[in-house]
């Protein structure tokens, strides 16, 4: 059961990322293309197009090179650049998560107050306490760059 059950796992998560691609693309067309057709507040649309941005960086980064180098493709080239793009994708896979989690949990704040306070919610100031909050989930940073020690030199090939 383990083991069809990642398969599945797999297929699925490369039909979603793959389905998502062009869906990402015309999500971003469509909400940085001239804004009459577009009637959203100015930092939810901010926060709409970051969003889709980090996401659409994403998939073209699972599209185009992890995928490729999971399934084997150009294996001698993965091979011999293996322990630099590892780090590279490690660093960037984090980074990307990290920051679609932000986005996300920032849109979801936006949408409760709308929903708990319809009246007050365009009087909101989010200003400040997204502040404090981005400054605290930032010194959490601190593990997107591993400190030398001899088990990250080892671990890394540094």
């Amino acid at each position: 059961m383990g083991p069809i059950l990642l398969v599945v796992f797999t297929v699925v998560a490369y039909v979603m990322v793959y389905a998502t691609l062009p869906l990402h693309v015309r999500l971003l067309y469509v909400l940085v293309r001239p804004k009459k057709t577009v009637a959203l507040d100015g930092s939810f649309l901010t926060l709409m197009i970051n969003t889709t941005i980090v996401n659409l960086l994403f998939s073209l980064d699972f599209s185009l090179i992890q995928a490729p180098a999971a399934s084997g493709a150009l294996f001698d080239f993965y091979k011999s650049i293996g322990m630099a793009i590892s780090k590279i994708e490690m660093i960037k896979a984090t980074t990307l998560i990290f920051l679609g989690s932000l986005f996300h949990l920032v849109l979801a704040c936006s949408r409760l107050t709308a929903i708990s306070m319809p009246t007050r919610h365009v009087r909101v100031d989010l200003a400040i306490p997204l502040l404090y909050l981005l400054c605290a989930l930032g010194a959490d940073l601190s593990h997107l760059h591993p400190v030398a020690s001899p088990r990250n030199d080892a671990l890394f090939g540094a």
